[in-house]
């Protein structure tokens, strides 16, 4: 081979490794593009999962303070159900033992009347004062039966 053709042998080496060289620069810039393209969709999924993420969590919350408030609710109307149920039973009570004496007093043939003290209606019933008193502070009479 004369020097002419190893020449031309070298530029043909020198076209071939550029040529080489630049479909790698092609290739290699073709990949960043695609990388690129890939984490822009990378990060906006991630954008998308963050405020899915954020909404369930508020809604979450929300739904914590309703129950909350509801359970709070419920009590609060339980406990006034139940001293209203409390005081009627008591009052109940009572005013089944005012009508067991009452029914009693009856037994006794006694007068039962109403009498005005101090502007204000009180029970009254007739006794034998002329008999005397009796008890430590002399407060119990003798029913006068009719």
């Amino acid at each position: 081979m004369n020097t002419e053709q190893k020449i031309f042998s070298l530029m043909s080496v020198a076209q071939d490794q550029q040529k080489l060289t630049a479909e790698f620069i092609e290739l290699q810039q073709k990949e960043l593009d695609a990388l690129r393209k890939e984490r822009k969709e990378t990060a906006s999924a991630h954008a998308r999962a963050l405020k899915n993420i954020e909404s369930d969590l508020s809604h979450r919350f929300h739904m914590g303070w309703i129950m909350t408030s509801t359970v709070i609710c419920l009590t609060v109307a339980a406990i006034i159900c139940g001293s209203s149920l409390l005081y009627v039973q008591y009052i109940t009570r009572g005013l089944a033992s005012s009508e067991a004496a009452y029914d009693k007093m009856k037994g006794y043939n006694a007068e039962l009347s109403t009498c005005q003290y101090e502007n204000k209606s009180y029970p009254c019933i007739r006794v034998m004062a002329s008999w005397g008193s009796y008890g430590d502070d002399g407060d119990f009479f003798i029913i006068d039966p009719k």
